[in-house]
């Protein structure tokens, strides 16, 4: 999608330059200073500059220098059970039991203590049409553009819904503000400018503010190892749409907390919406007991205390006389109200 920003432009006049240099992909300090030296000793002052991550001279030997580190190690943690059944294809050596699985911590720690705690849809104001968030950085792995291709879908057939599409436009990073655009572009051909939003990099509170005014969050990357914004809605009681792949596809629970495409596709992804629209209650969500239980979950596997209990439990099979700490909920945990 990227490569059409630029498909109209004419180059005629402009001097490109190449510099063949095999570096690793992530050996961006080489880079810089190869890239700084060329600039600096032709006394050119380039007004774009790109870089090619396909070079891959000594990354082998990198790879062959990780599995030995690796296999020298106990205990692998990885963040997903997708993780490591990537890493498992990667480094086919480690054995597998060293591998354990301990999901990051999302914020949900500090939103127990947050004045306004998260309200069922039940409990609030019901929106004029169904409101769709996806709240997700402007970046084309993301594909951010199904969501806009699928509501154009809905609304040629008529349904009544607004979708926001909220999340990071990185300043320092072209892609990131190139895609925005191309993304605006796209609802204006589509002629979608009426049902869907830009809140181009909302604050912490909007944040918040926006997940409790939605009636479903939107989470469209695939292969994703993690993904923490699912966590962020499933804990704001709003159930998900997800690609079934990568992490997301382990912590939404499919026709419980949400909802799982079998692969990022607008047609795929609008009929999840409609389903969403169509569905009158989310129990498990929706109902303080029915959030309870989801709750309970959150904080066993996504809060900080029981990342830091998995972490504990870990160690402790190191040290056969120690007895790992019993998690224990937040002393003041809020109680599910709406």
């Amino acid at each position: 999608m990227i490569d059409d920003y630029w498909k109209n432009n004419d180059f005629e006049g402009v001097d490109v330059r190449e510099h063949r240099i095999q570096l690793h992909p992530g050996d961006w300090w080489s880079q810089n200073i190869y890239l700084g030296w060329k600039i600096v000793s032709s006394g050119l002052n380039p007004d774009l500059v790109i870089l090619d991550h396909s070079a891959r001279w000594y990354s082998k030997l990198i790879g062959l220098i990780e599995e030995e580190l690796f296999l020298q190690t106990d205990k692998i943690m990885v963040n997903s059970k997708f993780t490591a059944k990537q890493f498992e294809k990667v480094m086919p050596n480690v054995p597998r039991d060293k591998i354990r699985v301990v999901y990051p911590p999302c914020d949900i720690d500090s939103i127990v203590s947050s004045a306004q705690a998260p309200i069922s849809r039940r409990d609030r104001p019901s929106n004029s049409a169904y409101l769709f968030l996806s709240m997700n950085r402007f970046w084309p792995e993301k594909r951010l553009d199904i969501i806009v291709e699928a509501a154009s879908i809905l609304k040629s057939r008529g349904y009544k819904f607004h979708v926001q599409l909220a999340g990071s436009v990185m300043p320092h990073i072209p892609e990131s503000r190139i895609y925005y655009d191309l993304l605006k572009k796209m609802a204006n051909e589509l002629d979608v400018m009426d049902v869907v939003d830009f809140i181009p990099s909302p604050n912490e509170q909007t944040k918040f503010a926006l997940y409790r005014k939605c009636d479903s969050a939107l989470y469209t990357p695939p292969d994703e190892h993690f993904g923490i914004v699912p966590i962020e809605a499933l804990d704001q009681r709003r159930p998900v749409i997800v690609c079934n792949s990568g992490g997301p596809a382990e912590t939404v629970l499919e026709d419980v907390t949400g909802t799982r495409i079998a692969e990022p596709r607008a047609d795929l992804l609008a009929e999840a919406m409609i389903l969403h629209m169509k569905k009158e209650e989310w129990p498990d969500l929706d109902t303080d007991e029915g959030y309870c239980k989801q709750r309970a979950r959150f904080e066993r596997d996504f809060s900080t205390r029981g990342y830091s209990a998995h972490i504990d439990s870990a160690i402790s099979e190191f040290f056969p006389s120690y007895v790992p700490l019993p998690f224990a909920s937040h002393p003041n945990e809020r109680s599910a109200r709406g």
